[in-house]
């Protein structure tokens, strides 16, 4: 199965590295490799990388120009050839789990309907998202042997919320997760 999700992945590269240069704005060689070097750097969208897909996604729109029309409201459209474009771009790099629970028949033919439901799904401001991502927050693990882990996942806790959060509140996280180790 890795395998097969493999070949998917570089097929999709591959067909991506094609996608039409006269629809961007990269016309040269050198251009053409960077962006061929940002797809392939752009992750597979599973339930746990959002925030970094997020970022390397946004990045590749916004050098194709067409970040500002995603986030547009809904009156300005993509033209027919860049929305097919940008659609194949997204649904090939989502894994086949987080495509299952995004792409639906009224999303899966448009680029910006495709966007904004992944947007939606991933979003902390949804409840469920929300309590779910502050849940695994609370319960990241310390040990020892291993800060600098502690504080990447920390960060990406942190990213993942959006919403800044306090000195005060991850200073009471730690506490509180320090008493309990006393207790135990």
């Amino acid at each position: 199965m890795e395998a097969d999700e493999g070949a998917q992945r570089m097929s999709s590269n591959s067909t991506l590295a094609g996608i039409r240069m006269s629809s961007l704005s990269i016309n040269n060689g050198s251009q053409q490799a960077v962006l061929k070097s940002g797809l392939d750097q752009i992750p597979q969208l599973t339930e746990e990388n959002y925030s970094i897909w997020k970022d390397k996604m946004s990045a590749l729109l916004k050098l194709q120009g067409v970040l500002e029309k995603f986030n547009a409201p809904k009156g300005v459209a993509l033209d027919v050839d860049m929305d097919a474009e940008l659609t194949f771009l997204l649904i090939s790099k989502i894994d086949s789990v987080t495509h299952n629970n995004v792409v639906t028949a009224d999303k899966r033919n448009s680029a910006k309907g495709l966007w904004k439901a992944i947007k939606d799904k991933f979003s902390s401001s949804q409840a469920s998202n929300r309590a779910r991502i502050l849940n695994e927050f609370f319960y990241i693990k310390f040990k020892e042997e291993s800060v600098e882990t502690f504080i990447t996942d920390v960060k990406v806790s942190i990213k993942k919320l959006v919403d800044e959060l306090t000195v005060e509140f991850v200073c009471n996280h730690l506490n509180e997760y320090n008493n309990e180790n006393k207790v135990l």
